[in-house]
């Protein structure tokens, strides 16, 4: 009995946090990857905000998860033919608390504004206006990194 005990605290306290961890890490390394490296085969257009909004995110399994996301449409043409797109970034984003802190975090985008957007050639109506990683891809990281550790030190 004791060595299935031992099994079952070596799957949850090893080989669980060091799978997430490094799903987390491989994660964090494409999006590293697509802004120092892809992102520049990527073509630039001169596009326009059409829609911002925000809005609570709710789980429901819980009353403890939920929070404020922002959701960023914005417009481009090709060819004389207009795309729109809500996949504003590819970093990690967390939901915000409260609405205030949210409309305060997010006023970089206002309605009718020009912005650059970042289209792939290849595939256009594949779009970003986001050029950098975000602060909260790089606290994801250390998360990553963190639940990793643990499960290594726990082998």
């Amino acid at each position: 009995m004791m060595e299935v005990t031992n099994y079952i605290d070596k799957i949850g306290f090893c080989y669980i946090p060091i799978m997430v961890g490094l799903y987390g890490i491989i994660k964090v390394v494409y999006i590293f990857y697509f802004y120092f490296i892809e992102i520049k085969k990527w073509h630039k257009i001169e596009g326009i905000i059409v829609d911002y909004s925000i809005t609570l995110f709710d789980m429901d399994t819980d009353g403890d998860t939920y929070g404020w996301k922002r959701k960023v449409m914005f417009e481009y043409k090709i060819n004389n033919n207009s795309v729109k797109s809500t996949n504003f970034t590819k970093n990690i984003e967390f939901l915000i608390s409260s609405k205030e802190n949210a409309s305060n975090f997010y006023k970089e985008y206002k309605i009718g504004e020009p912005i650059l957007v970042f289209f792939n050639p290849k595939e256009p109506k594949e779009a970003i206006i986001e050029k950098k990683i975000s602060f909260s891809t790089l606290l994801f990281l250390f998360f990553a990194l963190g639940i990793l550790t643990f499960g290594i030190l726990n082998l």
